[in-house]
């Protein structure tokens, strides 16, 4: 290969995208195909811009230096997504259940704030303070069990409607 000055990145570019296009169909990349063909192109270009011709030819290198930084990628979003899982918001209890009887206090006084309606402060109060299971609860009430883990589901789904506004509640002293 000529020497950079010799060469226009254009015609790089044109000549080694066909594998970098390879490179996103060799490892299915299809979510964000146009992100790794953009990222193709910047290693070209990096490879183009630090290539040595004294080390080899420019084929080997541009297709080492553009795997690398595929790859490189690759591992990077895998660790933030393992890293950062979205996952469903939780109970306070789950998080820090209520050790001491002031917390008792202060989490009751809340539950009793909480728009919610009986059933559903019901649960919450038998959730968090006690920590007792569906099955339990739906025992000492009479109730099936189906109909508690339904109180369950409506009332976390209102709590994550809540949102911050619950969290404020709590960060008063």
């Amino acid at each position: 290969m000529e020497h950079k000055n010799e060469i226009e990145f254009a015609d790089v570019c044109e000549s080694y995208m066909p594998l970098v296009k390879s490179l996103v169909k060799k490892w299915h990349l299809h979510s964000d195909p146009d992100e790794f063909m953009q990222l193709g192109r910047i290693a070209l270009y990096e490879a183009w811009c630090n290539f040595d011709p004294d080390h080899g030819s420019f084929a080997a290198y541009a297709k080492s230096y553009v795997h690398g930084k595929i790859k490189n990628e690759l591992t990077k979003q895998s660790l933030l997504s393992e890293r950062y899982v979205a996952t469903e918001p939780v109970v306070l209890s789950e998080v820090a259940p209520a050790v001491t009887e002031e917390e008792r206090i202060i989490l009751e006084d809340w539950i009793e704030r909480a728009n919610l309606t009986e059933r559903e402060r019901t649960w919450l109060r038998e959730a968090v303070l006690y920590d007792h299971h569906p099955r339990d609860i739906a025992a000492r009430l009479g109730v099936d069990v189906e109909k508690v883990k339904g109180w369950r589901k409506q009332t976390l789904k209102k709590l994550r409607n809540a949102g911050t506004h619950l969290v404020h509640q709590f960060d008063k002293d």
